[in-house]
Parts: structure tokens; C-alpha cells; sequence
């Protein structure tokens, strides 16, 4: 049963890879449907739950007088006291989802989450604004050592591999074995999604500093164009894991985040000449060109025709008999890679929130800081 999520998240400690899943796969979709429904219902009474292990239970403070997570293994009822895990990962963003949501919607008592947000963002933002460990200036780290504040985890090989995720299963020949999972917080994980939450707040709490990663890493980029004439401010360079490579896809990883402010704050010229975007429905709206002659949205047209093939087979499969909706959508994907017939299977992972963008008028995923213009009544 669902006894283990009386307490609006799961009561056994799993990573919040896996922990968040239960509450925020579930809670989300649910609040994007309702986002009229009185504060006052069981919706938002489960997502006051998570609201509240946040404020008082997952959370601590570090060496360098800020607030983070204590661990990236925690539970509705305790935190993992594994000197391994005792990191907070940009992940972590995954077990407040739906409070995020609520809260950007006025649809929760705040009860000190604003205040608490904020400082925990200016825990990341000072984090990244610093050279430490290895990591370059203007650059989010994808995890932070528990207490220290500083890039990286407890048992690492450098802050771009921080571990603070251990796999252990019971073998009934050698009994309990833990693996490092060592892709699970590697730089840049999450730091995509980092960069849409710190626009989020920058924007509720009208909080000018909240911006201050995103504006260092345009500033960087800038700087790199500078410093190299024939670099076309996107592309990578040096090896992988090199501080040149770091530098040269950092406004890459908060890209995201400077296209959501954009839209949060109704456009504007903010970010305008540092828009680095290839998705076509993006670019159509940030031109704010709606002559449907554009070449912009014939792209959009054409992708869209491709799409109603891909789900005009298998309906069941895609609907009524879904289970695991992450599942469902990335089956375009593996159909291709397996070579399945590319006619009948045109779409890819991203058809899902192609489709929800044009009906809503949201830009990018709607899991941070949905910015969608329409809702829609489901029975």
C-alpha cells in the first residue's frame, strides 16, 4: 500500500534520485491540473507535508553559515547519517518540486519557505561565484560536501565526481555489497533544472542577487569570445573534464534558467544577446514573431505532424494503459535506436513537451517554474 507516503514523501531512505520520485512524479501533474484548487485541500496538504520536512528535517547548517541538505539520502522520517552520502546535490531541487510549484502559484502557507529558499540558493550562487576544489569561477557545482559548503563529496576524485551515492544490495554469497554510482551527481547533473529554480525565486521573492550565477556565466562566456576571436561562444573546447571545457558549455547549463526568467518576467531585453537556444518552438515565441508565414513555425508545424503520427499508434499503450509515464514517452526513442520503422515512430523523447507547450503556451518542461498561459479542465 501507500503507507509509506503518510508523511508526503517516502519513510525509507532511498537517494533522491529515487525518493522524489513518489511524491513529485505524482504530486506535479496532479497541481498543473488543479493550480485553481483552494490551498485548504488534501492536494495541497500532501505538498505542505514535503514544505515542512524541508524547513525541519532535511535541512542544516554548514560551516560557512549558510543552510543546505545535510544528505542526498533522506526520508519523511529521518536523514542518512553515511559520512558517504553527507553531500547536498543540485538534485536535491527534485524533493521540493511540487512545494516550488505551490508556492509560485500562492497556493500554500509560505510558513518561513521563502526565507529559507532564498538562503539556500545564496548557499549555491556563493558556492559557484568561487574557485575552490579544483572548480572554476562562475561555475554551479553539481554537488557540496556536508558541512564544509565546499564542491564536491566526502569520498571524491575531484568536484566534478563527487559520489555521495552509494548503491548496496544483500548477495547471498557475500552479503551486503555497496557500489559507488558514480554518474549519478557528475557535473553538470542538474544543473539545468538548478538554474530554472534560481529564476524562480530571483523572480517570487524579487531577489536582484538570486540571478547572480546566470549573469556570471553570460559574463564568462563573454569573456572566453574575448580571449578567443574564432570561438563561437557555444561550442566545446579542451578535454573533457579540463577547466577549459567547463568554462566553455557553462552558459550552456544555465541556459534554461535565462530563457524561464525571460518569460517569467513577460521578456523583455534581459539575457537578449546571450539566447543560445536551438529548439524551434523556443525561438518562435522569444522572437515574438506570430506571423504564421515564419519559417520559425513551419519547423514547429512540421515537428507537430510528425508528432500525431508517432502517437497515432499504440494509443492504449500511450493512455489507458500507461504506468510509468517517463517510461512511455522515451519508447519513441529506444523504437528508433532499435530500428524500429522511423515513418511510424517519428517522434522522440521531447514530443511530450512539445505537445504540452503548444496547448498551454508554457515554455520548455513545465517541472520549474511553469510559466504555462492556459489551463485545462480534465475530468
Amino acid at each position: 500500500g501507500m503507507d509509506r507516503m503518510r508523511g508526503g514523501f517516502v519513510d525509507e531512505l532511498h537517494d533522491v534520485e529515487h525518493s522524489a520520485e513518489e511524491s513529485s512524479d505524482s504530486l506535479l501533474p496532479l497541481l498543473l491540473m488543479n493550480i485553481d484548487e483552494a490551498s485548504s485541500t488534501p492536494l495541497y496538504s500532501n505538498v505542505g507535508k514535503i514544505r515542512d520536512l524541508f524547513l525541519n528535517k532535511w535541512m542544516g547548517s554548514n560551516a560557512k553559515g549558510g543552510v543546505m541538505f545535510k544528505s542526498t539520502f533522506f526520508s519523511s522520517i529521518e536523514v542518512s547519517s553515511d559520512p558517504r552520502m553527507m553531500c547536498d546535490v543540485a538534485l536535491n531541487i527534485r524533493a521540493i518540486q511540487p512545494v516550488l510549484l505551490g508556492w509560485q502559484y500562492n497556493r500554500l502557507e509560505d510558513n518561513g519557505f521563502e526565507e529559507r529558499v532564498k538562503e539556500w540558493m545564496s548557499n549555491w550562487i556563493e558556492s559557484a561565484s568561487a574557485a575552490d576544489c579544483g572548480k572554476p569561477r562562475y561555475v554551479i557545482p553539481s554537488a557540496l560536501r556536508y558541512p564544509s559548503s565546499s564542491p564536491g563529496g566526502p569520498i571524491t576524485s575531484g568536484w566534478q565526481n563527487p559520489g555521495c551515492k552509494y548503491v548496496c544490495l544483500e548477495l547471498e554469497r557475500f552479503g551486503k555489497v555497496c557500489e559507488h554510482h558514480r554518474d549519478a551527481f557528475t557535473w553538470p547533473s542538474a544543473i539545468k533544472p538548478m538554474s530554472e529554480v534560481m529564476a524562480l525565486v530571483a523572480f517570487k521573492s524579487k531577489w536582484c542577487g538570486g540571478l547572480r550565477s546566470l549573469l556570471d556565466a553570460v559574463i564568462m562566456n563573454e569573456d572566453i569570445k574575448e580571449k578567443n576571436e574564432d570561438w563561437d561562444g557555444k561550442s566545446e573546447m579542451g578535454s573533457k573534464g579540463s577547466s577549459e571545457w567547463v568554462q566553455s558549455i557553462n552558459l550552456r547549463q544555465v541556459m534554461d534558467g535565462i530563457v524561464k526568467w525571460k518569460f517569467l518576467t513577460d521578456g523583455g531585453t534581459d539575457f537578449d544577446d546571450a539566447i543560445q537556444t536551438d529548439d524551434r518552438y523556443t525561438n518562435f515565441l522569444l522572437k515574438r514573431n506570430y506571423d504564421y508565414g515564419d519559417g520559425n513555425f513551419d519547423q514547429i508545424k512540421e515537428s507537430l505532424e510528425k508528432l500525431g503520427k508517432g502517437f497515432s499508434y499504440n494509443k492504449e499503450a500511450l493512455t489507458s494503459e500507461v504506468r510509468f509515464t517517463d517510461r512511455t514517452f522515451k519508447f519513441f526513442k529506444y523504437a528508433r535506436k532499435m530500428g524500429f520503422d522511423k515513418d511510424q515512430y517519428p517522434a522522440t523523447s521531447k514530443s511530450a513537451e512539445l505537445i504540452y507547450n503548444v496547448v498551454t503556451g508554457d515554455i520548455k518542461a513545465p517541472s520549474y517554474a511553469s510559466v504555462q498561459a492556459v489551463g485545462w479542465v480534465c475530468e
